[in-house]
């Protein structure tokens, strides 16, 4: 799998949306062919080119550079990329407003005001050291999280036409961001543009970016959601053991990722119960209910809980002993899962 495979499929996927969408194309920054090069919406910038820093304004770009614009004298001249070192956007984050919508869980509040901010960058985002990929990164997850689309659902479910334009939107930015090679946030972008794709139910081109994309290493960014959307994808599919396989690799590698670790570990639950190994979904499920119960993964995983123990199908013993998956010791599962559910019911 190479990375210009998924610069190719990713190109046609953009192209699809564009066309068959047209708020996206009106949310989209407005980008014309002009004199040579593509012209899009001014970004306030200092630039860093040969040791040296400029303030100005970014007025477009071309494959390889981007046209500046002076703000000293205003002269309008095309600047390599590979002579920039580093790059300052000059944005307003309307933090305090920000704040207060993170403070409340308005997700979707907290991607709307952010989104006006970062979209201008989104063409610039190949610049090195810019500051503007972690601000792209965290509206494109507020605006996913705000839409209530979850990787670890067995079945598709139409999303409401405002969290439909937010998964759109949230696609247009990971997009831009997979294109980064200089940030570890780029291969998050390119796995996070698939689950957006997911949420809007366009599986194939969810597909298609993740075969095209390079897979991961163990400490990238975005190992926990590459194998998070191939996980939930093989799940859709039935195919279990690589649905657990995708999940198990989640756990291992995105385990200090609160935004991803408990619905890997739903997610192998899920896998187990479906395999007919009753018991570690039993104990998983616990596991996620008892360390994560004010999220959505915990608060899930205590009705799966609920459903496998009223099934009959963990009354048995296990032929070995039951070995709890966190902490190494045996004990009695059946007793605490139901202590648990007594306690959560009331």
């Amino acid at each position: 799998m190479k990375h210009s495979g998924y610069m190719q499929c990713a190109a046609g996927v953009v192209g699809v949306l564009l066309m068959t969408s047209g708020m996206l194309a009106a949310q989209t920054t407005r980008t014309v062919k002009h004199m040579g090069y593509t012209a899009s919406t001014p970004v306030n910038v200092r630039l860093y080119v040969d040791g040296r820093s400029r303030d100005g304004a970014l007025m477009g770009h071309t494959d390889d550079a981007v046209v500046f614009r002076s703000g000293r004298d205003g002269q309008q001249v095309n600047v390599s990329i590979r002579r920039v070192d580093r790059a300052f956007f000059d944005v307003t984050v309307p933090r305090t407003e920000l704040n207060d919508a993170l403070v409340a869980e308005n997700w979707s509040k907290a991607g709307i005001l952010l989104l006006p901010v970062v979209r201008p960058l989104v063409p610039y985002l190949d610049l090195p050291q810019n500051n503007g990929v972690d601000l792209v990164y965290d509206a494109g997850h507020y605006l996913m999280k705000s839409t209530g689309f979850r990787m670890t659902s067995e079945t598709s479910r139409d999303l409401s036409e405002a969290a439909t334009a937010r998964a759109k939107s949230a696609f247009q930015l990971f997009h831009g961001l997979g294109k980064v090679s200089w940030h570890g946030l780029g291969l998050a972008g390119q796995a996070r543009s698939a689950e957006a794709l997911l949420a809007l139910g366009k599986r194939d081109m969810a597909n298609d970016v993740i075969e095209g994309m390079s897979e991961p290493f163990p400490d990238d960014e975005g190992m926990g959601y590459y194998w998070m959307v191939r996980s939930s994808m093989a799940l859709a599919d039935e195919d279990y053991s690589a649905a657990l396989d995708g999940a198990v690799r989640a756990v291992c590698f995105a385990n200090k990722d609160i935004n991803v670790f408990p619905d890997a570990l739903l997610l192998s639950a899920r896998c187990y119960e479906k395999l007919e190994s009753y018991h570690r979904a039993r104990d998983v499920y616990f596991e996620v209910a008892r360390l994560f119960p004010t999220t959505t993964a915990g608060k899930r995983a205590l009705v799966y809980l609920k459903n496998v123990r009223a099934s009959g199908h963990t009354d048995g013993k296990e032929a070995r002993g039951v070995v709890n998956v966190f902490f190494g010791v045996e004990e009695e599962m059946n007793k605490k899962a139901d202590r648990l559910l007594d306690r959560r019911s009331k």
